[in-house]
């Protein structure tokens, strides 16, 4: 009997890390694992429910969220900042965007209901970035006057980040075991072409003075993976007929985007003061890509009036594991409008700026030099 049972639950150990070290793209699935399968409160008929149920009412509206966000962050390559540059500017800032956060219920028919599971979206996009009046290479030369009215940038940032994941001492029963982990890797690529449809009067007073108009055309490529593991998480699901579903399990989530954006937009402002700028801009973005967010998890699926195994005690078990995708495609046309301040500090300027797209919003902050 003993051995039998040892057999058991070697197997299913095996199994679990099997399951776990599937491929992150593979497909949808789920399955159970244990002596107790047979009386899961999950039954292997409610699979495929339970999986769809997961992926359209969670998995897929939170890649769509998290794709709304990541396209306003890339959208805003650098700041508006004095909407006709004569010279050459250098600084580095960061874009964070939020889609809302929304609560809904997973309804798993003929099982239960999952309440108040919560989606939403963000993006944080850092750069460093240059711009340069291309009149700087024409001077003293026929091609000046046209030159003199095109600005380039070029943005760019990588890096890669991880926080978490140390083995600790959770309880002289348990022993060690390992912590949450996240770990974010982040690529962009920017370059932006502005044309001063209407100059700024360079000799106007710099107490009051409108700084023009400027038309900009960009292409922006944004690359971002995000991967979390949660320990040691409970998932409670109220069933039809009033009792509970209890799932502890581990969770493994990653997160892949790919967007390149093309804004076109027109920008506009007022000096006062000399030391402040205050600018308006809005237009277009045209969009191409997509995220892709993928979600396991495996642990221990039983009723909350199993109270041995509430409690702890060892006792036979079905082990449910869950691999559930979730695809959120971009829009193909986002509008967008910003507004901003910049602070003058002799060479020195601080930008603040307030970007909107529909329901996703978002701030940019920059400092940089302009000579």
């Amino acid at each position: 009997m003993h051995q039998k049972q040892i057999l058991i639950y070697s197997f299913s150990a095996l199994a679990a890390v099997g399951l776990l070290l599937l491929p992150q793209k593979a497909q949808a699935q789920i399955t159970c694992v244990g002596s107790a399968c047979n009386v899961s409160p999950i039954p292997a008929s409610s699979f495929n429910d339970t999986l769809g149920a997961f992926k359209l009412q969670f998995a897929d509206p939170l890649a769509k969220d998290m794709a709304d966000a990541s396209v306003l962050a890339g959208i805003g390559s650098v700041p508006m900042g004095s909407i006709n540059m004569d010279g050459w500017t250098i600084g580095l800032g960061a874009i964070a965007t939020n889609e809302p956060e929304s609560f809904t219920n997973v309804v798993v028919p003929n099982v239960g209901s999952y309440f108040n599971v919560k989606t939403v979206g963000v993006g944080l996009s850092p750069r460093i970035y240059g711009g340069v009046n291309m009149g700087l290479f024409f001077e003293r030369t026929p091609m000046h006057r046209v030159a003199q009215r095109f600005e380039v940038y070029l943005s760019f940032f990588d890096a890669r980040y991880t926080h978490g994941g140390e083995a600790r001492l959770e309880t002289l029963s348990s022993g060690v075991r390992p912590t949450d982990r996240t770990k974010i890797s982040a690529y962009y690529r920017g370059l932006d072409v502005r044309y001063q449809l209407v100059e700024r009067k360079r000799n106007s007073s710099p107490l009051f003075r409108w700084n023009g108009l400027t038309l900009g055309l960009g292409i922006h490529h944004t690359r971002q993976s995000i991967s979390y593991y949660q320990v040691n998480s409970s998932i409670q699901i109220a069933q039809f007929d009033g009792g509970q579903i209890i799932w502890n399990g581990n969770n493994q989530a990653n997160m892949d985007t790919n967007i390149t954006s093309v804004p076109i937009e027109f920008m506009t402002g007022i000096q006062l003061l000399y030391f402040l700028n205050l600018n308006i801009g809005g237009g277009v973005s045209i969009n191409k890509g997509s995220t892709t967010f993928n979600v396991n998890r495996f642990g221990p699926v039983f009723l909350a009036s199993e109270l041995e195994k509430v409690v702890g005690v060892q006792a036979p078990e079905a082990n449910l594991f869950m691999n559930v995708p979730g695809d959120g495609p971009v829009d193909r046309y986002t509008g967008f409008a910003r507004v901003g301040l910049t602070f003058n500090i002799w060479v020195v300027k601080l930008d603040v700026e307030a970007m909107s797209a529909g329901s996703t919003k978002g701030v940019q902050i920059g400092l940089r030099t302009e000579f």
